[in-house]
């Protein structure tokens, strides 16, 4: 037999700990799993919150750009609020639709780059709005799929523990009904 001197702090550790039941691990680890889940979760959701709020913007930034269609405009003068995330921390401001696409990096191509847009010029503006609306889509759909697969899986973890329990409780109640008879 060992002397306690010899025996490690994990072997002692081991031989002191009552071991736990298979159930008790169980509704541990899916209740680890769970938590990490509702996590990810949650920062889906702020990352979908976040894209809508810059597909808004995007749109509110088309509607001017179009409102200024066939006779073209001053990206400079037409202004939108917008989050700007140079800022630390983001805010909520007023700024003009060429700032905003400037810093959304959606290419606004003004051939002597003093803000007055032809006809031409808007046009390609909006087709580069589009793209970055379309793109910014695509990521949301992704993203979407990615919470709906998520959610999946928390649910699962939640009917496992809920079966799991429902299990234990049918087992204590047949030795309950045992003992008393």
């Amino acid at each position: 037999m060992p002397t306690l001197d010899a025996v490690s702090n994990t072997q002692f550790a081991a031989m002191a700990a009552p071991k736990e039941s298979l159930s008790t691990l169980m509704f541990s680890v899916m209740s680890e799993r769970s938590e990490i889940l509702d996590k990810n979760i949650r920062t889906q959701i702020q990352q979908t919150q976040y894209n809508n709020e810059r597909l808004k913007e995007l749109n509110t930034a088309m509607s001017a750009v179009n409102a200024m269609g066939e006779s073209g405009g001053n990206l400079g003068s037409s202004t939108m609020q917008a989050l700007n995330t140079s800022a630390n921390p983001p805010v909520v401001e007023s700024m003009s639709v060429q700032a905003f696409l400037n810093m959304r990096g959606v290419t606004t191509p003004n051939s002597d780059g003093d803000n007055n847009y032809s006809k031409e010029e808007i046009g390609i503006v909006v087709s580069n709005i589009k793209n970055s609306i379309d793109s910014l889509t695509s990521t949301s759909q992704l993203d979407m799929t990615q919470l709906q697969s998520n959610m999946t899986k928390y649910n699962q973890v939640f009917d496992s523990l809920s079966n799991m329990l429902s299990k234990l409780a049918q087992s204590l109640q047949t030795i309950i009904g045992n003992l008393r008879g």
